[in-house]
C-alpha cells in the first residue's frame, strides 16, 4: 500500500470538512430563505469531495486500487439528512457512470447502498436523541460490509468480462505513478512492433517503420540538388 495516498485522501476528507465548518456557519447566520439551501450546498459540496476522493484512489497492489468515496456520503447523510446525503450520493454515482468499466454496477450500489445505509442510522440516532458511539460504530460496520460486497461484484465482473480495464484507463492519456506494465501498454499511444521483428525494448516504444525499397543514406543524404535531403528532387513542403 502507498501510504502517500492514504494521507493524500485524508488530507481531502479533512478539507471538506474544513468547508463543510464554514457551509454551516454561513447558513446559520443568514435568514431563513438562505437555509433552505443549505442541502444542496452540503449534498453539492461532499459529491465533490467524493469525487476528488476517487480520483485521489490508493494503490494497494499492483493492479488493484481504493478509494475513500463513501465517508463524505456517509458523514453528509448522517449529519444532514436524507437530501443532501441523495445529493451527493447522485453525484458521486455520476461521475462513477461516466468512468465506465465493469465495476461501474458495483461501485453504484455501493454508493447508493451506503446512503442508504446513513439515511437509516440517522433516524435510528434521531429516536435515541443523538448520534452516540454505537450509532458510529453500526455505520462503519455497514460501510464496510458494503464496500466488501462492491469489491466481491467487481471481482465476478471482471472474471467474465473481456476488457478487464475501464473506459476510465482507455481515456487517460498519461499513466500514473505505480502503475503496472501492462496498464502502461494499453495508455501508450505507440503501437507495438511486431516482436519477432525487434527487440523486446523497441518493440514497446518504437513506431512500425515504412519499409519504402530505398536504402537510408542513399534516401535522406543531403546533396547540391537536394539541399535538403531526401528521395525527392523538391521540396514538397512543410507540415
Amino acid at each position: 500500500m502507498d501510504y502517500h495516498h492514504v494521507i493524500e485522501a485524508a488530507g481531502v476528507v479533512s478539507l471538506g470538512l474544513v468547508a463543510y465548518s464554514y457551509l454551516v456557519r454561513w447558513f446559520e447566520a443568514g435568514p431563513p430563505a438562505r437555509r433552505r439551501w443549505r442541502p444542496v450546498a452540503t449534498g453539492l459540496t461532499f459529491g465533490a469531495v467524493a469525487i476528488v476522493l476517487m480520483i485521489s484512489r490508493i494503490h494497494v497492489g499492483e493492479d488493484r486500487f481504493v478509494d475513500a468515496r463513501v465517508i463524505p456520503i456517509a458523514l453528509v447523510a448522517l449529519v444532514e439528512g436524507g437530501p443532501a446525503g441523495a445529493l451527493a450520493a447522485a453525484v458521486a454515482a455520476g461521475y462513477r457512470i461516466w468512468l465506465g468499466g465493469s465495476g461501474a454496477v458495483a461501485g453504484v450500489i455501493g454508493i447508493a447502498a451506503t446512503a442508504a445505509a446513513a439515511g437509516a442510522v440517522r433516524v435510528w440516532a434521531r429516536r435515541d436523541g443523538g448520534v452516540g458511539l454505537r450509532h458510529s460504530f453500526a455505520l462503519s460496520l455497514a460501510v464496510w460490509l458494503i464496500t466488501a460486497a462492491s469489491f466481491l461484484m467487481t471481482s465476478g465482473n471482471r472474471a467474465r468480462s473481456p476488457d478487464p480495464y475501464p473506459r476510465a484507463f482507455r481515456k487517460r492519456r498519461v499513466a500514473s505513478a505505480g502503475e503496472s506494465a501492462a496498464r502502461m501498454n494499453e495508455i501508450a499511444a505507440t503501437p507495438r512492433a511486431p516482436a519477432s521483428l525487434t527487440s523486446l525494448t523497441r518493440s514497446g516504444v518504437m513506431p512500425p517503420i515504412a519499409m519504402t525499397g530505398m536504402r537510408s543514406p542513399r534516401a535522406t543524404s543531403a546533396s547540391r540538388s537536394r539541399p535538403w535531403g531526401g528521395p525527392y528532387g523538391r521540396l514538397l513542403g512543410v507540415a
